[in-house]
């Protein structure tokens, strides 16, 4: 500012800026080195910014010669090169300016330096950036905004093994507004959402408000004060605006923004909403506030959703992207199930363990370090910071970790606990789509995770933003860390977990640097308490009361012959299993090979002997068998015992036909509350343990699923409002007029054609056979889209068939099971 003073230019002509007389007269001067590096970078036509991250040194030497040489930090957004050019612009004694350059690529996306029509030096991927925009730019890639910022503020040295990541506030909480939502139209030119529409992604549920006072347990709360909405009518078109840079400058140069801007508060954060069909969502990465920090992001077409807008704001905030692997074993770095990786438009998720300590919301009481600690209870992530002995997560330092995202080695693991839990409408879900899968420390591919009643393990590199999920553990399990060798090694075990109803969930979690338990240190888990016997009672007039002797029940002499058992997945067993070794020995007859059953009771699923998702093996205590879920709840398959060797069919729950699915259209009768919603979904075959209550004008009333993946229930009070059903791959659950059943059509076959009786050679014409009156079912309103209704069976036989493979195609449809066609075989 001293410079721009001396020179009488303006606030913002840095351009104008006569720099060799300046740096002439400064060459003895002590110059901190990041201002060094801010001259040099405009010098060299560069982002000041990311001249300032990359710099490893700054020289001055001779008379006017400043060098600058390019640190080890990317440069570019998902390149994995160093860069190791030597750039210098040499000040001679006239004051002219002579450029230097080896011309080294800086990355693999092809930003070497080039002469621009000025001949001055800059990127090749800012070439394509106006000069008075670039400076704004981050980084080259705009569309993804995820180069990771190594300043000074985000660098962190692991010192000691104990250390503890900084924080991007510094154990602060993160600035979220005031916020301006800027809603841009121009003539016929309008956002793919409505302004209501838009206003209701931040206050309405779920929104931006209540996913970050969820996310940070009330800590952040963010009201309608905090929150201005600007419906701005641009002066020009607004098809060019193609990236972030062009849609910041489309909309903050022009004169109604400006005298907006000027007439109210100032705004740490702008989000703009633009017309346009494409999907289009970017943000510069923080952290940083307007006016120093450009803390604008954008929002186009089917990019303006809720979790979308969360997901940018939390890139301004300084977050990046939530990572995991593929099945492919490669890295993707939208994989993992958080708000900040895909956007998901079925699911609701919630912002991860790392994202959760970066943005000030876990406080260090609720940290356990290793490898001062190398063992400690961990609550579930949901239940949030509590003085109860517990912690929230806890943070391995591992020199040897290697990033799956830029491969990069040394960072910390984040060891958290995620639970099921039914009352929350954010969280994980193991249903998600796509998944993540295991990183394993052979180098090959790993299975798929279970998101739910797992320890998730997070790795973020020093110095880096990229969060990637690597595996998920469950009681008994034990994880060597990727790139663990016989010097240097870590192994994360799960000693037990308690996830009962009324307790605090937790996951007692243990860290060592050999393969030996480190479970063995840990107290043994509590012995539930029996349930009581039943007593019985009586009246006594005389003597004294006895304690009578209990009779043990007889238990009835097994047959010799082999017990046998079938797989159901639906309904429940009439014959149970026993105990967790009998458990084990009939999963492997009926084809699920596992070296033990693990002993596990939960309300949520089964008693008995289950697998969940064919992956893990349980047994849970049959005393009552009248408590737990039905086979089939939560991915399981229960392993039941048969009958005097005679198979017990578990019945097929077969809808009773009160209410139907519909795809197209409106219900014609509607479901009254989310109870009754969850009761008629498992009717329909829509298995969820609970309806979540949501209205929105884009989704129909009453009770829908979406992509078949959740269960909402609208309040009907006005059914002439929202949308069809179908509509955003929704399907409606709807109920009959006057709750009376709508009759299914009774299969019938085919008639073989009666016999006609020989004519008599009479002139009367032959009689055609009398048709028999089919009964005509009592008139019911007709039902979108078929009057047809069918249903999914995996035992027994099928009561009514299908007749054609075009109906077969349509029937699996309607039913959750969509394909293109219906092969004939």
């Amino acid at each position: 500012q001293d410079v721009l003073a001396q020179q009488h230019l303006g606030p913002h002509q840095f351009r104008e800026i006569h720099w060799p007389v300046v740096l002439s007269q400064a060459i003895h001067m002590t110059w901190h080195p990041s201002l060094l590096a801010c001259i040099g970078g405009l010098l060299l036509g560069a982002s000041a910014s990311s001249v300032i991250r990359h710099a490893r040194k700054v020289e001055v030497s001779g008379p006017g010669d400043v060098t600058i040489l390019p640190g080890k930090g990317q440069v570019g957004a998902r390149s994995g090169v160093a860069p190791t050019a030597r750039i210098a612009k040499t000040i001679d004694a006239n004051g002219g300016i002579s450029i230097s350059s080896d011309e080294m690529p800086w990355d693999t996306q092809g930003d070497s330096l080039v002469a621009d029509a000025s001949g001055d030096l800059q990127p090749n991927c800012a070439s394509q950036f106006p000069r008075d925009s670039f400076n704004w730019h981050l980084d080259c890639d705009a569309h993804f905004a995820e180069a990771e910022q190594t300043t000074a503020a985000s660098q962190v040295a692991m010192n000691s093994a104990s250390e503890v990541p900084t924080t991007l506030y510094n154990g602060g909480l993160a600035p979220w507004g005031p916020m301006l939502v800027v809603y841009v139209t121009h003539g016929s030119e309008r956002p793919w959402a409505t302004l209501e529409s838009v206003r209701g992604m931040f206050f309405s549920t779920p929104g931006l408000i209540d996913l970050v006072r969820f996310s940070s347990w009330g800590q952040t709360v963010i009201t309608s004060d905090d929150i201005d909405f600007f419906e701005m009518e641009s002066e020009t078109t607004t098809t060019g605006w193609s990236s972030l840079d062009e849609t910041r400058s489309g909309v903050t140069q022009q004169q109604v923004y400006q005298k907006y801007i000027s007439t109210h508060r100032t705004y740490a954060r702008v989000v703009i909403i633009q017309p346009g069909s494409s999907f289009g969502a970017t943000a510069y990465i923080g952290p940083g506030t307007l006016p120093s920090f450009p803390s604008y992001s954008r929002q186009r077409s089917t990019a303006i959703f809720w979790g979308t807008l969360a997901h940018e704001v939390g890139h301004n905030l300084g977050l990046s992207h939530a990572g995991g692997m593929t099945s492919s074993n490669t890295f993707q770095e939208y994989l993992d199930d958080a708000i900040m990786g895909y956007q998901r438009d079925s699911r609701t998720p919630d912002y991860n363990v790392i994202a959760r300590y970066n943005l000030g919301w876990i406080p260090q009481a609720q940290v356990a370090a290793f490898p001062a600690q190398n063992a400690a209870d961990i609550r579930a992530l949901n239940e949030g910071p509590n003085d109860d002995g517990k912690k929230l997560v806890m943070i391995v330092p591992c020199d040897f970790c290697k990033s799956r995202a830029d491969g990069q080695t040394g960072g910390y693991l984040f060891l958290s606990f995620r639970v099921e839990d039914p009352d929350s409408l954010y969280g994980v879900d193991d249903n998600t789509n796509p998944a993540c899968y295991e990183i394993t420390h052979s180098g090959q591919g790993g299975q798929r995770l279970v998101y739910q009643d797992r320890v998730h393990v997070h790795f973020q590199r020093a110095g880096g933003r990229q969060t990637e999920l690597w595996t998920t553990l469950a009681t008994g399990e034990t994880y060597q860390v990727p790139g663990s060798t016989s010097s240097a090694s870590i192994y994360i075990s799960v000693c037990r977990v308690d996830v009962n109803t009324g307790s605090t969930e937790h996951a007692a979690v243990a860290v060592s640097r050999d393969s030996r338990s480190p479970c063995s240190s840990q107290p043994p888990a509590p012995v539930p308490t029996p349930a009581p016997t039943s007593v019985q009672y009586q009246l006594v007039t005389t003597g004294r009361c006895q304690v009578p002797t209990p009779v043990p029940t007889p238990v009835p002499t097994l047959s010799p012959t082999p017990d046998r058992y079938l797989l159901a997945t639906t309904g429940r067993c009439q014959g149970y299993i026993q105990s967790a070794e009998e458990c084990q020995r009939a999963a492997a007859q009926v084809g699920r090979q596992f070296s033990a059953a693990t002993s596990f009771s939960h309300s949520s699923y089964p008693p008995g002997c289950w697998t969940y998702s064919q992956r893990s093996l349980y047994y849970s205590p049959t005393t009552p068998v009248t408590g737990g879920a039905d086979c089939g709840v939560h991915s399981t398959e229960c392993v039941c015992k048969m009958s005097g060797g005679i198979p017990v069919p578990v019945p097929t729950p077969v809808p009773t036909p009160q209410y139907l699915l519909v795809t197209t259209g409106r219900c014609q009768g509607y479901i009254q509350s989310a109870e009754e919603c969850q009761r008629a979904a498992a009717q329909v075959g829509r298995q969820f343990s609970a309806a979540r209550s949501w209205s929105h004008l884009l989704y129909p009333p009453g009770c829908w699923t979406y992509g078949q993946s959740s269960l909402w229930y609208s309040p009907t009070t006005s059914v002439t409002g929202g949308g069809n059903c179908g509509d955003h791959r929704t399907e409606c659950v709807c109920k009959t007029f006057g709750g009376s059943p709508t009759p299914l059509p009774t299969p019938v076959p085919t008639p073989a054609p009666t016999p006609v009786p020989t004519p008599v050679p009479t002139p009367v014409p032959t009689p055609m056979p009398t048709p028999v009156p089919t009964p005509v079912p009592t008139p019911v309103p007709t039902l979108s889209p078929t009057p047809d209704r069918y249903l999914l069976a995996t035992t027994g036989r099928c009561q009514g068939y299908i007749q054609s493979a075009e109906e077969c195609r349509r029937a699996a449809a309607l039913v959750g099971r969509p394909f293109s066609a219906a092969r004939s075989w």
